[in-house]
C-alpha cells in the first residue's frame, strides 16, 4: 500500500506541476492556452524527478508481477490441496466401509471363540454368580447348624451317654 500511495504522490505533484504551468485566456478572438515556464527549475531537477517516477513505476510495477506470481502459486495450492480433499474424502469412504467389516468379523470371531473355549457369557457369569452366593449362604445355614449341634452335644454330654448305659 505505501509503494501506491507513493506513486499516487508523484502522480498529483505531476498533474500539480502541469497546473501551475497552464495558462488560459480568453478574449474576443477565442481561447488561449498556453504553458508558462517553469521558473526556478532546471532541467537536470526535472530529469531527476522523472527519474524517481520512472523507478517508482518501475518498482510498483514488479510488485504488481511478485502479486501475480504469488496468487498463481496460492490458487495451484488451492487446487491441490482441493484435489486431496476429494481423495482423503473418497479413501475415507472405503475405509469405514473396511472397518465396519472388519468389526463385524471380529465380534462374530470373538463370539465363536467363547463358544469354542467355553468363556462364559455376561449372563452366564451373573447366574454362576446368583447360584455361588446362594450355596453359600445354604453352606453357612448347614455349617452353624452342625456347629450348633456340636455344643448342644458336647454340653449334654453326660445326659446322651446315660441314654446308652
Amino acid at each position: 500500500m505505501t509503494l501506491n500511495a507513493g506513486l499516487l504522490s508523484v502522480y498529483i505533484d505531476i498533474i500539480a506541476l502541469i497546473l501551475e504551468r497552464l495558462r488560459v485566456r480568453s478574449s474576443g478572438a477565442g481561447i488561449e492556452v498556453r504553458f508558462v515556464p517553469l521558473v526556478g527549475h532546471s532541467i537536470d531537477e526535472r530529469i531527476r524527478k522523472i527519474d524517481v517516477a520512472r523507478a517508482n513505476f518501475v518498482d510498483g510495477l514488479a510488485a504488481i508481477d511478485e502479486l501475480r506470481k504469488s496468487a498463481e502459486e496460492n490458487k495451484k495450492e488451492v487446487q491441490e490441496a482441493m484435489q486431496q480433499l476429494t481423495i482423503l474424502a473418497r479413501d475415507k469412504e472405503q475405509l469405514q466401509k473396511k472397518v465396519q467389516s472388519v468389526r463385524q468379523v471380529i465380534s462374530s470371531d470373538v463370539e465363536t471363540f467363547r463358544e469354542i473355549a467355553g468363556v462364559p457369557s455376561p449372563a452366564d457369569i451373573r447366574r454362576e454368580r446368583v447360584v455361588g452366593f446362594i450355596s453359600g449362604v445354604i453352606a453357612s445355614v448347614v455349617a452353624s447348624g452342625c456347629v450348633y449341634a456340636l455344643v448342644k452335644i458336647f454340653k449334654n454330654r453326660d445326659n446322651i451317654v446315660s441314654w446308652f448305659s
